[in-house]
């Protein structure tokens, strides 16, 4: 049945409604409900985009600014000269060699969907493979605005010839640097040290660094790093979309690092090398060391630490090959005997047990030991080193001849005859900066070693004898010493009772201590060492006009290997000028070092002479 105007369109729910409008019928459907979730969703996103928009660019903006502004301008740096170290006559020792390194930023070539296969492959034709670019390949990974360093050390003609083939590669740059050379190489290397590339813990420690950087690794090079590294400059550019220059924005000079001057004379550095290289290779020793210093200021004229190294390996010609000769060589070259070489200073230990006595009252210069050969201690003895031994002998004579007898009573004691006992030996030893480093301007000084009763039972769990006294009375037992400490203390004696900081580099003299010893003790001890070579077990060492003094020592270590052999003394007796001191390791005993410092003091003096008459 059809029912006149009925719309059944209208309303969806009911079967019949009443035909509306055409208005009606048109806008019933869209009415309220729908409009509004229609406005609230619309308002509802534009809000969203406001507060997006907000946070960006409140929270973030300047985050995202940089990042743009990063993306069109860099800061490079630029590297500044190092000093240059000089010798105590104004020769230069270091050279600074003009080079650049190759860097590529890796935001550039990810930005410019550059395959960094393509890069590393067209340098691996041209240079190998090299630890560089190993290295760098894999520093690329990352998206950073940071360069990575790809090759350094190259050569003016090496980036020069790089210009036009880099110039295709976004991101990829060269930046102008300095290579550290060194024309002495194994002469100086223990002194001056050498520089090598930067570690990541170098850089979180210190800001100055980055990848391209060197430091100082050893030597000079590390202990005067800050003064010699100089002050990086800057330069802002404006770079393309490929990551190359447009244009300079801003640019400020880097300032080159302070120089040095050294107290090393080269000549008698070299002179020194020599003699002992050769007096080396006559007995077949294999290490040595010798330090020659001025007694009235501490400067240190020669330090030799044989064998050596070249410490170019480490700048402009670095090989793994060569390294790995180096650090598995039995004789460890990169060692500094000098300052670091921990040995039984042996008889040269006698003078600071004498003057320790004398100070202390166990002994005078009147009082006499029997020398028979040794003394006797229930089943143990302990021996002079001549048999039969040296008769009456007072403290001149005892170090004059070593006399290990004396030394035996002053320091251990005999019955009825205190000695000084270990406790003041090694009071004594401490004030003659044994058991401590000098302080010298090195790196990697050793301490030496005193024992004491308290450590040989924490150590060994072994009450102390009086034998180990007997043994520390004349350098031996655990007593260790450097070279540079027995130097130090030989200066002492020499230079009438001032115990000067050693030092390499030119500068204002540090008194350590001074006036421990009675003057009148010092002397008697000079005495004792000025007999030894007029007398005595270094008689061999005397030359007219020149009247050296000083002290030999035979420091055994091992019943299986030869002992070490000792010189230590100065020149000339009044008024001295030079103190030498010589290590001759498992050579047999003094007669090795001795005839070192001979030559030495006669080729000094007469060079002297030769000055003096040109002056």
């Amino acid at each position: 049945m059809k029912i006149r105007n009925f719309n059944k369109r209208a309303y969806e729910g009911t079967e019949y409604s009443p035909s509306l409008s055409p208005l009606d019928t048109l806008h019933k459907p869209y009415d309220n409900m729908r409009i509004r979730i229609m406005h609230a969703g619309i308002w509802c996103a534009l809000l969203a985009l406001l507060a997006t928009l907000s946070f960006l660019e409140i929270i973030h903006g300047e985050t995202y600014r940089e990042l743009a502004e990063q993306n069109r301008i860099r800061v490079k740096e630029k590297i500044p000269p190092r000093g240059i170290i000089y010798a105590s006559d104004g020769t230069p020792l270091v050279v600074n060699a003009p080079e650049f390194t190759l860097l590529a930023t890796p935001f550039d070539i990810y930005a410019n969907n550059f395959p960094i296969e393509t890069i590393i492959a067209k340098l691996e034709e041209r240079f190998g493979k090299t630890d560089d670019l190993t290295e760098g390949a894999k520093r690329l990974a990352s998206y950073s605005y940071v360069p990575i360093v790809l090759k350094k050390n190259l050569s003016y003609e090496e980036g020069i010839k790089l210009v036009p083939v880099i110039a295709e590669w976004p991101g990829v740059f060269l930046q102008e640097s300095f290579n550290r050379e060194y024309p002495y190489k194994n002469l100086l290397a223990h002194i001056i040290g050498y520089t090598s590339a930067v570690k990541k813990e170098d850089m979180t420690r210190d800001s100055f660094y980055s990848f391209s950087d060197a430091r100082g690794q050893n030597g000079v090079e590390a202990w005067y790093e800050k003064e010699l590294r100089g002050v990086k400059g800057t330069r802002e550019v404006q770079v393309n979309a490929f990551g190359k220059e447009d244009r300079i924005i801003s640019e400020t000079d880097p300032k080159k690092g302070e120089d040095i001057l050294l107290s090393i004379d080269l000549s008698l550095q070299e002179m020194l090398t020599a003699r002992i290289e050769e007096e080396m290779q006559k007995r077949g020793v294999k290490r040595a060391a010798g330090i020659a210093m001025d007694p009235r200021n501490g400067e240190i004229l020669a330090l030799i630490s044989l064998p050596a190294f070249d410490n170019n390996l480490f700048t402009t010609s670095f090989s793994q090959e060569k390294f790995q000769q180096i650090i598995s060589d039995e004789n460890s070259p990169l060692f500094n005997r000098a300052i670091a070489g921990e040995y039984p200073p042996g008889s040269t230990f006698k003078i600071i047990v004498g003057s320790a006595a004398l100070e202390e009252g166990v002994t005078d210069e009147r009082f006499s030991v029997l020398s028979t050969g040794g003394i006797r201690v229930g089943e143990w003895f302990f021996p002079d080193w001549l048999p039969g031994g040296h008769g009456t002998t007072d403290i001149r004579r005892a170090i004059a001849w070593s006399v290990n007898t004396y030394f035996y009573t002053i320091g251990g004691g005999v019955p009825n005859r205190e000695g000084l006992g270990i406790d003041r030996i090694v009071s004594y030893a401490k004030k003659f900066n044994l058991g401590v480093k000098t302080g010298v301007d090195l790196t990697g000084e050793g301490r030496g070693f005193l024992p004491t009763k308290e450590w040989k039972f924490a150590a060994k769990n072994e009450r102390w004898y009086l034998g180990d006294t007997y043994h520390a009375s004349i350098g031996q037992g655990d007593i260790l010493a450097t070279p540079l400490q027995i130097a130090l203390y030989t200066i002492f004696f020499a230079n009438g009772g001032v115990l000067y900081r050693p030092h390499i580099v030119k500068k204002e003299r540090v008194i350590i201590d001074k006036n421990f010893i009675s003057t009148h003790n010092v002397d008697v001890i000079r005495e004792g060492l000025r007999d030894t070579v007029r007398y005595g077990s270094a008689r061999s060492l005397e030359i007219p006009g020149i009247e050296p003094a000083g002290k030999t020592g035979t420091a055994e270590f091992s019943k299986d290997k030869k002992p070490h052999g000792w010189f230590t003394g100065f020149a000339p007796f009044n008024n001295p000028e030079i103190v030498i001191t010589v290590l001759m390791e498992e050579s047999g005993g003094s007669e090795a070092a001795a005839p070192i410092a001979r030559d030495f003091f006669n080729w000094y003096f007469t060079r002297s002479k030769k000055l003096e008459v040109r002056n």
